[in-house]
């Protein structure tokens, strides 16, 4: 059944962040996979298939303005969640399957319903048995 399988992709410049939100997001069941920049993102958006959604840190976009279009243009199905600060909000261009989450304390809790409500719509499956053998 590994086609119901969708990965997340935690992306954050800031390694305390991306192993909290890897680590909570393991916790919901959740296959997780983590890039510590936009190379790595795009490398491992185009290796794994599997992956449905990607957690993008906003700051990645000051480094790489085109980062966000070319991630929407050539993978149009996947799931964007730009984690951003609100100031950084007004920037942004509206696109198809891009959601916004405020980095706060509870962002975590945002991310989690945004991620359930997903999987609950396309039927698929969190995890596999083994989800955690990937660290």
């Amino acid at each position: 059944m590994r086609d119901n399988i969708i990965r997340v992709l935690i992306s954050d410049i800031n390694h305390h962040v991306r192993d909290f939100l890897r680590r909570e997001l393991e916790k919901e069941g959740f296959s997780v996979c983590s890039a510590r920049d936009s190379l790595e993102v795009l490398r491992l958006l185009q290796e794994d298939p599997t992956i449905k959604t990607v957690v993008l840190d906003s700051q990645f976009l000051t480094i790489n303005d085109q980062l966000l279009e070319k991630i929407a243009n050539t993978f149009p199905a996947l799931h964007i969640i730009l984690h951003t600060y609100a100031d950084q909000r007004e920037n942004l261009l509206p696109a198809a399957r891009l959601h916004v989450v405020e980095k706060s304390g509870s962002s975590i809790n945002v991310l989690k319903k945004l991620l359930h409500a997903q999987y609950q719509a396309e039927g698929a499956t969190k995890t596999t048995p083994k989800a955690k053998a990937d660290k």
